[in-house]
């Protein structure tokens, strides 16, 4: 599930200046008076913005021009979009990172814009700090109304980016910032499925060989397509050419397990090792934004409450059979389904998700969601409503004050000097270590570290 910005109270009828009142949810706010930024061409019928997790959903009618723009109220350029006519046959047409041309039912190749192909659902053109740009496209701006859902990364909650396949077992790894809890992968330059993985499929294991598609009917499979998630990215672990061809450009979008944690420690990314970034002032993390839930349906009304806030955005797909994937948001409103691997239109049913709650959804008894017996997935972004976040602050040293029970910081002589057998807590706990078996004290100009053998460690 996914949170955006709450649910819009009321629709827009503004073509300048500030929308109608409550036609926009701002992270947990109906706004009275909300002015789009970026002088749209195209204002929006309800907006729903979740700037802390980079997510919104944005609902507007086409101008049937040969260009358009379309405000989507981030603080930074959507990196990924996904943009659907919500009642005509269509396809689902995406923009991610940097690549336009992908449609999330089909196994399309993605183009960038120095290519000049399949341009015309975005006008070649990525989108800017205020606005995504419109083509001509039936899939993004005819006279019909659509329905689009914008991401960008965070840093330690969401990154969209690509990397480079090897075709080896020992396959690329990917630096994230995070330990991640869903990656959704797709090459952008070959006709390959779209993988998703999570979390919970197998619960917490490595490898992780269980996948689910975005573009296909099928129910739950493992396969040596295999990935394993790190504490600070995910590792491609098979040399199968859907996730890790040689030499294919595979775009991802990764969301973390625990927001709250950042990896510290060396990360490949294209050849830099990555660190915390260290300051003063306080930084804010997205919680509670995202959850991926399961369940085995009862063929009646069943609510599911572990998701632990409201949702603006549901997909859920079936694991033990096949069926195609079901997608809600607060914006359409509760049983009005979109497929993601077909071109239908939108249909209601009455006995899909009947209800978003505080906590989760409530199903009926549609077996696309809840067939007696059959397991589901369910993964859910927060719109909005209320954002929940962790705010360490830091010191101008870089030195966390708050909201922890120990902290060791290497690169800062009051942790350790050099030598020596111990590490001092810097927090008030008085939680300092012990070095045992001799771990190796790494002095590097952009971070400290130890390197442990497997037998060293640090005792508290």
């Amino acid at each position: 599930c996914w949170k955006a910005g709450g649910q819009p109270m009321a629709k827009n009828s503004s073509t300048s200046g500030a929308m109608t009142a409550n036609s926009v949810s701002l992270n947990g706010s109906l706004q009275s008076s909300y002015t789009p930024s970026g002088s749209p061409n195209i204002y929006p019928e309800k907006m729903s913005i979740n700037t802390n997790s980079g997510f919104s959903i944005v609902e507007y009618n086409g101008n049937n021009a040969s260009t358009g723009t379309v405000p989507h109220g981030l603080s930074s350029p959507p990196e990924m979009v996904i943009i659907r006519v919500r009642s005509e046959i269509q396809n689902w047409a995406v923009l991610m990172a940097g690549y336009m041309g992908f449609r999330l039912n089909s196994t399309v190749v993605g183009t960038n814009t120095s290519t000049g192909t399949s341009k015309g659902n975005f006008n070649n053109t990525l989108p800017t700090s205020t606005v995504v740009n419109l083509g001509g496209s039936d899939e993004t701006n005819d006279n019909y109304k659509y329905i689009m859902y914008n991401f960008h990364s965070v840093d330690g909650y969401q990154k969209i980016g690509t990397f480079i396949g090897n075709g080896s077992n020992d396959g690329p790894f990917v630096y994230t910032g995070f330990k991640p809890a869903w990656v959704l992968t797709k090459a952008a330059d070959a006709t390959y499925q779209w993988y998703i993985f999570d979390n919970k499929r197998p619960e917490n294991s490595n490898p992780n060989n269980t996948r689910l598609f975005a573009e296909a009917n099928n129910g739950e499979s493992t396969s040596t397509n295999t990935l394993n998630f790190l504490s600070n990215g995910f590792q491609i672990t098979a040399s199968d050419a859907q996730i890790n061809g040689d030499g294919t450009i595979i775009a991802y979008l990764a969301i973390a397990e625990d927001p709250a944690k950042y990896a510290q420690g060396a990360g490949v990314e294209l050849g830099t090792e990555k660190f915390l970034e260290k300051g003063a002032g306080e930084t804010s993390y997205p919680e509670d934004n995202f959850k991926t839930v399961h369940w085995t349906g009862n063929g009646g009304f069943q609510t599911i409450d572990d998701v632990g806030f409201k949702p603006g955005f549901v997909w859920t797909q079936a694991r033990s059979f096949g069926n195609y994937p079901q997608t809600f948001d607060s914006i359409r409103g509760v049983t009005k389904e979109l497929e993601p691997a077909t071109t239908s239109g939108e249909a209601t049913n009455a006995d899909s998700l009947t209800s978003f709650t505080d906590n989760g959804f409530i199903l009926g008894s549609s077996n696309n969601v809840n067939q007696n017996t059959s397991t589901y997935k369910a993964w859910c972004w927060k719109a909005g409503d209320t954002t929940v976040t962790k705010k360490p602050t830091y010191t101008s040293a870089g030195i966390l004050t708050s909201n922890l029970a120990l902290h060791y910081n290497f690169a800062d002589s009051n942790t350790y000097a050099g030598s020596g057998t111990t590490v001092s807590d810097l927090t008030s706990n008085n939680n300092d270590g012990t070095l045992v078996n001799g771990p190796v004290f790494i002095d590097r100009a952009n971070g400290n570290y130890f390197d442990f053998d497997g037998l060293s460690l640090i005792h508290i």
